[in-house]
């Protein structure tokens, strides 16, 4: 007979064994599952790291780093918010996860939610303070929301953790270009050069920074090496705008062609050939240019503004050759396109000169005409676009000296219609006005100020010879 206590052990021994054996069988194809996912990752085969971690997920649902590697794999598919829920789950199942609360900072900061990014890259560093990494990141996080200080202090612990970080010098040269720091920016891409000389965004960094400078020779020098090491279009725009202040506006010109070719929605680098193209007077191509800046960005007021300038321009050339009626033609389609440009955004400076400028050629139309009302009204309308220009920038040069022309215009012209009192008040307004346009002119103006003043002051006109008292100029009489 058999013995059933022998039995029962017997029985338990077995099913132990078997368990034991089934939670081997498990572990070994989570194993492999987990090996599986981590060549397709190497490999970049995200989805089938998604497949084999999702395996690994169904055999053991608790298992916290299946859901932290399928997240990294969704995150690289651009998934960001699917990779979010991994990283919950992963944090879920274990609080203390560095590795989760990074990745899934950085899928939000891949959403541009900075603020809840640098929360988990908060946590990520309490739990582990000696990854460089994360300090860079969160870095990166304060940067893109222009807390430019706070983003070089993580900066500066990256390095400090990792001197030979060269991600984190470019970087923190971008935090301090961006406070005008422009010297010691150059300093980190020079250390960012030196421990990775292929760096193209390092080489493209220290151009823009040299061209601040205004050491247009050097940033060439930069852009060529970034465009040597990565054909980027901004390298290329860069470089053109070197050159443009070099005043070399054909090489710049090619270089914006380059910029195009490679992004035909690059609308910057359309404004900035129009820009060259406007100063080699070649206008109806840059109106071109303009156009195709204003169909891209129509937001974007400065095209307007050029498109304005060149019709003023060409307005002036009608005028020279006494076309009047094509000059007016132009300098009110000058105005049109202030005005559009005026609805977009209405705090642009250039864009109220450019009007108020366009205005006043119109103005002196009408009093060549001998109609004075008309003239008046005009401008007077034309104080309000030059008065709107310097209360948004109030060392705006070309304003004040308009303010002056015109005021000193209305002196002239509205003698016997005012009362002495605002007669005298309009004449001190125009003393003011031009004082205040030599004080903030560059010293192109301040000659042309000096030259119109001067035939003022030939003609006796007291406002002319009390501007040549106030600066002790020698009366040009």
């Amino acid at each position: 007979m058999f013995n059933i206590e022998k039995l029962t052990q017997i029985y338990i021994i077995i099913k132990n064994n078997f368990r034991i054996l089934l939670m081997n069988d498990k572990n070994i194809k989570i194993d492999r599952e987990f090996d599986l996912g981590y060549q397709a990752y190497q490999n970049k085969k995200y989805k089938e790291v998604i497949k084999h971690f999702s395996k690994v997920i169904k055999l053991d649902n608790n298992n916290s780093a299946a859901y932290n590697n399928r997240g990294l794999a969704k995150e690289n598919l651009q998934q960001y918010e699917e990779a979010i829920e991994d990283y919950d789950k992963a944090i879920e199942l274990d609080n203390d996860y560095s590795n989760a609360y990074y990745n899934r900072g950085n899928a939000k900061y891949n959403l541009q939610r900075y603020e809840e990014a640098i929360k988990d890259y908060d946590k990520a560093i309490e739990l582990d303070n000696n990854n460089s990494i994360v300090y860079n990141n969160r870095g990166n996080a304060k940067y893109d929301l222009e807390r430019y200080e706070e983003a070089i202090e993580d900066y500066d612990k990256a390095i400090e953790l990792d001197s030979n970080y060269s991600v984190a010098y470019n970087n923190r040269g971008l935090a301090k270009w961006n406070l005008q720091q422009y010297k010691e920016a150059i300093k980190d891409y020079d250390k960012a050069i030196e421990l990775d000389n292929n760096y193209s965004d390092a080489y493209y960094n220290r151009g823009n920074s040299k061209y601040d400078l205004e050491r247009y020779e050097e940033a060439i020098e930069d852009f060529n090496k970034a465009i040597e090491l990565d054909n980027s279009s901004d390298a290329y725009n860069n470089r053109g705008l070197a050159k443009y202040d070099l005043q070399r506006y054909e090489e710049a010109i090619e270089d914006y062609n380059k910029a195009i070719e490679l992004d035909n929605n690059y609308s910057m680098a359309y404004y900035n050939r129009g820009l060259a193209k406007k100063n080699l007077q070649r206008y109806k191509e840059a109106i071109k240019d303009f156009n195709k800046s204003i169909e891209l960005e129509p937001n974007d007021i400065l095209g307007y503004n050029q498109i304005g300038f060149i019709k003023t321009k060409q307005a002036n050339i009608e005028l020279k050759k006494l076309n009047y009626d094509k000059a007016l033609e132009l300098l009110n389609e000058t105005i049109e396109y202030c005005d559009k440009g005026i609805k977009i955004k209405s705090d642009n400076s250039e864009i109220y000169d450019s009007r108020g400028y366009a205005r006043t050629k119109i103005a002196n139309l009408e009093r060549n005409k001998n109609n004075i009302d008309n003239a008046i009204k005009l401008y007077k309308e034309c104080i309000e676009d030059f008065n709107k220009a310097i209360e948004l920038n109030n060392e705006h040069a070309l304003a004040y000296n308009s303010l002056g022309y015109i005021k000193n215009i209305l002196v002239n012209i509205q003698k016997d219609k005012i009362s002495e009192e605002d007669y005298n008040q309009l004449k001190k307004e125009a003393l003011d006005n031009f004082n205040k346009a030599y004080e903030f002119a560059n010293e192109d103006l301040k000659e042309k100020i000096i030259k119109y003043l001067s035939k003022l002051a030939k003609n006796n006109e007291k406002i002319a010879i009390d501007f040549f008292k106030t600066h002790n100029f020698e009366n040009p009489i």
